[in-house]
């Protein structure tokens, strides 16, 4: 399965263009839905249409480079762009990949000089490609962050160069890509894999580590109907997504949603509040503006995002921050 904000991405960024959904089976309606997969031959086909109402063979690269890190929403890609070191990044694309294109399988790579990831996608017919460059896209666009310098990436993929391969080098800024090679591989020298990158924060990085854990289980084991929930939520940030919106999002009426979940012993809202509280404190920790934090959670209105903050935590949001950036007293002796 895919996720189905990736085929959203390129509706947008197509301008809607008639013929998006030929031999898809879908329509709008489910590329908009919360939480919501499409399977990856639909995701393929969705490749395909691209390039043909575009007429761009290289529009996956494109999109790609555009979007750069900002493509893998949610835990992941905060857990990516917080990550103490470039090693630390690509350890994460190996072990939480899967997350976002289940289509995607990782190995790690720790050879001479060079440490990365290997990847193998499942067939993609046609499409494997575009499949392949929008996924490298994705997971190169973290090497934009780093502090010191930028690594010498060394990208290696297992088709034959296309003939829009002289973009490969602006999309992939600079970095070396080598065609026909056995594997698709994305390394860097192992020296590098030390450097800082320029977002790093560790208690970002240890929470959206363990936020990722916890989805990577519940993947596999799905679980409780509290777990999907709270996952739908993790993963679709930047709105306040309705009780009907979240019950169709998982195929439920909503009165079906509710009466399970008072069987669980909890309510929606509770869901939704604890979600949007912990996420805010996350968000305030971190040099965003009080405006800017209420706005990525979904608030149009700051003022109704002080109000839910001091509701939840019992001072404003701002006073909030103030006390955690205060140094503790020491005790006298």
């Amino acid at each position: 399965m895919v996720p189905n904000i990736y085929a959203l991405q390129f509706y947008r960024y197509l301008g809607a263009p008639d013929g998006f959904f030929d031999r898809t089976g879908l329509v709008l309606a489910d590329l908009e839905k919360l939480g919501g997969e499409i399977r990856f031959d639909q995701y393929c086909q969705i490749l395909l249409n691209a390039r043909r109402c575009s007429g761009d063979d290289a529009i996956a690269l494109r999109l790609g480079a555009a979007l750069g890190p900002t493509l893998t929403h949610g835990p992941v890609s905060v857990a990516v762009l917080s990550s103490p070191t470039l090693r630390h990044a690509l350890q994460l694309a190996y072990r939480f990949g899967f997350l976002r294109l289940q289509a995607s399988h990782y190995r790690w790579v720790d050879e001479p000089g060079h440490v990365g990831v290997a990847i193998r996608i499942d067939p993609a017919g046609e499409a494997r490609t575009m499949v392949v460059e929008f996924l490298l896209l994705s997971l190169t666009g973290v090497m934009m962050r780093i502090q010191s310098q930028a690594p010498d990436v060394q990208i290696e993929v297992d088709y034959q160069k296309p003939f829009y391969a002289g973009e490969y080098q602006q999309a992939f800024a600079g970095a070396e890509v080598s065609f026909g090679r056995p594997e698709i591989r994305l390394l860097v020298p192992d020296p590098a894999g030390d450097l800082a990158l320029g977002e790093s924060d560790p208690g970002t990085y240890a929470a959206a580590v363990a936020q990722c854990e916890r989805l990577l289980r519940e993947t596999r084991h799905p679980g409780s109907l509290t777990a999907r929930i709270r996952r739908l939520l993790a993963e679709n940030p930047g709105r306040l997504w309705s009780i009907d919106e979240v019950a169709a999002g998982l195929n439920l009426s909503t009165r079906t949603l509710q009466r399970r979940l008072h069987g669980e012993g909890v309510t929606y809202k509770t869901l939704l509040e604890e979600w949007l509280y912990s996420e805010s404190k996350r968000l305030l920790s971190g040099p965003l503006t009080i405006e800017a934090v209420g706005m990525m959670l979904g608030y149009s209105d700051v003022a109704n995002f002080r109000a839910a903050f001091r509701r939840w935590s019992g001072v404003p949001p701002g006073s909030w921050r103030d006390s955690r950036a205060q140094p503790a007293e020491n005790p006298r002796g």
